[in-house]
């Protein structure tokens, strides 16, 4: 029996007696748990026995060991769950074959295709994500190439090498080529090394560690500006 995998619990045993009886309970799952889904084989006493789907080899003690349940309780419960027809018995003196009856109608094949169809959706789900992406990625790359024939590239990149030459570290943003273009249309370059600076050596300035957080904080970063121009004197007249 593989110790992995799931069973079916049908809502059918909600009207059975043995509900009511925590022990009775208890032990039946336990059968179903380790009852094999698929056939299988093994040598006992030099001869190749073979477990179908649906049984198990097993002993009262081990039950017993396994539900916490004593071995005389166990006993009464399995012979119980045979007179019910819900499982069969066959004994031997060193083990027994425990059946359960019905176990195909309750614990169908489509179990495996259902968990196979599952992981097959779970794989395309996935792949899905991953080329959806990959055409995100392509269409940056395509605006920032539009963007950067449409503004100038030695601009975008004069930008991008104040902020690291300022700031101390390279933007870490992959969209950064795209918000220079932002602060570029809004911004001189002198108000924008004035705004890096800014950042850079004021301890109460926003901490930036891109040009895409650069521009969604402009405006803390221009209000503290103008209240230090004093400090640091550039023309932010046009700063809106």
């Amino acid at each position: 029996m593989k110790e992995n995998g799931w069973i079916k619990l049908h809502r059918q045993i909600l009207n059975n007696p043995i509900i009511k009886k925590p022990n009775y309970l208890s032990l039946w799952v336990i059968l179903l748990l380790k009852a094999n889904h698929e056939q299988n084989s093994f040598i006992w006493n030099k001869k190749k026995q073979t477990c179908n789907r649906g049984q198990f080899i097993t002993g009262r003690n081990q039950l017993s060991l396994e539900s916490g349940i004593s071995a005389g309780t166990v006993e009464n419960i399995l012979n119980y769950l045979e007179s019910e027809h819900q499982i069969e018995q066959q004994k031997t003196s060193k083990f027994r074959l425990i059946t359960i009856i019905n176990y195909n109608k309750y614990q169908e094949v489509k179990q495996e295709n259902e968990q196979q169809n599952d992981s097959r959706m779970t794989t395309e789900l996935q792949q899905n994500d991953t080329n959806k992406n990959n055409k995100n990625d392509k269409n940056e790359r395509t605006i920032s190439k539009d963007i950067e024939q449409c503004y100038g590239r030695e601009d975008i990149n004069n930008l991008l090498k104040d902020f690291e030459e300022i700031m101390g570290f390279k933007s870490s943003s992959s969209k950064d080529r795209i918000f220079a273009t932002h602060l570029l249309r809004n911004f001189t370059t002198e108000q924008l090394k004035a705004m890096l600076t800014y950042c850079s050596t004021d301890s109460y300035a926003p901490r930036v560690g891109s040009l895409e957080k650069l521009w969604f904080k402009r405006g803390d970063i221009i209000a503290g500006l103008k209240t230090r121009q004093n400090k640091m004197p550039t023309n932010l007249d046009n700063i809106k």
